[in-house]
């Protein structure tokens, strides 16, 4: 089924983009930097210009999920 499928992919999705975060967070904390919520946002913006490019391609590949397709995340 799509909707299975899809929901996989996204969940690979956020998994990549949560460990690519990760490293940033390790790195920045192994040079002493100060980490906060909007802390170093250019050190993510690599990150989340490719989320957004995988999302387009999901969302692309999966168009059109029927209306009412729920999505599991975990």
């Amino acid at each position: 089924m799509n909707a299975e499928k899809f929901s996989k992919e996204l969940r690979d999705l956020m998994e990549w983009e949560e460990q690519e975060n990760e490293k940033i967070f390790a790195r920045l904390k192994s040079e002493g930097k100060a980490i906060g919520l909007d802390g170093y946002p250019e050190e993510f913006a690599a990150i989340r210009k490719e989320r957004r490019r995988r999302w387009r391609e999901l969302l692309e590949k999966y168009r059109p999920l029927p209306l009412g397709t729920e999505i599991k995340l975990e």
